[in-house]
């Protein structure tokens, strides 16, 4: 029962202290310009436009979409508050298989 107890509150303040930390993050983190970009099976153009779609449909904060590579595989998306690992999971399962090449930040100066 103690074990129980004991585990029970760990993970309770692992979870807080998860929260915490992101309320920890200065402000100006959240709204620095991301370039994400990720590799898509992309198999035709109707896959293509779909994949350009729902990067610009992500969030109001997206400034570019594009698509990169030798083979236009590469889809490009620079924004603010842009939610990198949805928009792979959004993109795997309306288009087709997607990685996570980079995220980086972008000089918007």
């Amino acid at each position: 029962c103690i074990d129980a107890l004991s585990n029970l509150c760990r993970k309770n303040f692992r979870q807080t202290l998860t929260r915490e930390k992101l309320h920890l993050l200065p402000e100006r983190f959240h709204k620095m310009a991301k370039k994400i970009l990720m590799s898509v099976n992309m198999r035709c153009q109707k896959c293509r436009s779909a994949a350009l779609k729902i990067g610009g449909q992500t969030t109001a904060g997206v400034t570019f979409v594009g698509l990169e590579g030798e083979d236009k595989d590469q889809v490009v998306v620079i924004g603010e508050g842009i939610d990198a690992a949805g928009l792979v999971l959004r993109l795997r399962k309306k288009v087709g298989f997607a990685d996570l090449i980079s995220v980086t930040d972008v000089d918007t100066s």
